[in-house]
């Protein structure tokens, strides 16, 4: 079995819904319950095939769209369809090499489009090394005008670390980059990546408002 998700220690035990993530004991299976619990339907979800070699699964993380006032008297029913928006979701990202540069670039109308964005609003992304190695990065996509259109702040990042205020949906990529945080390769998001997240948020997202 795979190393334990949370000391890597030799795994014995496997979450019951997903089948995706391992763990040592019931003590680093609680310990990363919060954090798996985020994502672990949606990856027992997914079952979209991969659309070609060029594309690679990215984590989702919608938002509600913003509510007014007269939204509070709506019924249950009504507030459970809205809240469905905001549930992560593992999508199929595509990304090809540009020989020109040297390095692999994900298609910007794709994810614009799941993202649900405007064309012409843009998408910015941050994208930072994790590892004490310098080599595995985490990607972050954002609309770019998250701020000055007023979209809500993002839950699901709020969640998984409630210093991060994040606007509008985000989308992650992850896989091995170079010196200049381009990728030379990217490689399909898993469940275990959830704790990467954190670090980027940790060391790097808290400021980005």
């Amino acid at each position: 079995m795979p190393d334990c998700a949370i000391c890597s220690k030799q795994s014995t035990l496997t979450c019951d819904n997903c089948r995706k993530i391992h763990y040592c004991s019931e003590d680093c299976l609680e310990a990363d319950a919060h954090l798996h619990n985020i994502i672990c339907e949606a990856v027992a979800d997914f079952t979209a095939p991969r659309p070609s070699s060029d594309h690679y699964i990215a984590f989702f993380f919608p938002d509600p769209p913003a509510r007014s006032r007269d939204d509070d008297d709506k019924d249950e029913d009504e507030d459970d369809e809205m809240s469905d928006a905001a549930v992560p979701k593992l999508v199929w990202i595509k990304s090809t090499y540009n020989e020109d540069e040297d390095y692999l670039e994900s298609d910007e109308d794709e994810i614009e489009a799941v993202m649900g964005i405007n064309p012409g609003d843009g998408v910015k992304k941050v994208t930072q090394h994790i590892d004490d190695d310098n080599e595995k990065f985490i990607r972050i996509w954002r609309h770019k005008l998250a701020a000055l259109v007023g979209l809500e702040y993002n839950s699901i990042i709020n969640g998984i670390d409630e210093d991060c205020y994040w606007r509008g949906p985000v989308l992650v990529q992850t896989g091995i980059a170079g010196e200049l945080l381009e990728p030379l390769e990217i490689r399909d998001m898993e469940a275990t990546d959830m704790k990467d997240i954190v670090i980027f948020c940790g060391e790097f997202g808290r400021d980005l408002g």
